[in-house]
């Protein structure tokens, strides 16, 4: 794959993400969620059904953010996309879609992504971190002014110093188990199961 061709390749596919998430917010209903901070996802937590945002929501549209974000982390798409379809088959049904397929953000109640970022220390270049996370939005609506608004109702991460791609999978792999026992937990007696529309380029 030349240079150009990957140029224009990551231009089309973040141009297409813009036009999901304009549909999606054009097209999903309008519900309110209480916002949850986000933490280290080494930290362990009680999870109190009452409170957090995954509560009663049904299905999900997950997009591979990470490869538009980090192209350099491109090549662990595959790998990451089977975590998240084995993880989430635990939970309830997951649906393998195409990016030209918009019946996923027609139908889902909210985007979930894995993002993978390497960070700076300022004042330290011997220094590198790579948080890696996974996090969920929604359509909110702010209660003071009643404007409904898509934001982030629910987030984890994971830190590591060694980016390596064995240590990212593992981060990957921990996120994926932990929102599936925080869903669990908050909507264990809902019959329903969700649905996962998983995207694939």
């Amino acid at each position: 794959m030349t240079v150009f061709f990957k140029i224009v390749f990551l231009g089309l596919y973040k141009m297409l993400y813009h036009i999901l998430v304009a549909l999606f917010i054009l097209s999903s209903f309008m519900m309110q969620a209480d916002t949850i901070s986000p933490i280290n996802a080494q930290e362990t937590s009680t999870v109190n059904p009452y409170r957090t945002p995954l509560k009663n929501l049904s299905s999900f549209a997950i997009l591979p953010i990470f490869a538009l974000n980090n192209p350099t982390r491109m090549h662990l798409y595959e790998t990451t996309y089977q975590i998240l379809k084995t993880e989430f088959g635990k939970l309830g049904e997951v649906q393998e879609l195409k990016m030209n397929n918009l019946t996923g953000l027609a139908l889902a109640e909210a985007f979930l992504a894995i993002n993978i970022e390497d960070i700076t220390i300022s004042g330290n270049k011997n220094v590198s971190i790579t948080k890696t996370s996974l996090a969920i939005e929604a359509m909110t609506t702010i209660k003071k002014s009643n404007v409904d608004y898509l934001s982030y109702i629910w987030e984890r991460s994971v830190f590591t110093e060694d980016a390596s791609d064995k240590n990212i999978i593992a981060a990957v792999q921990k996120l994926a188990q932990q929102f599936t026992t925080c869903y669990q937990a908050c909507n264990a007696k809902e019959p329903k199961k969700p649905t996962f529309y998983l995207y694939k380029s």
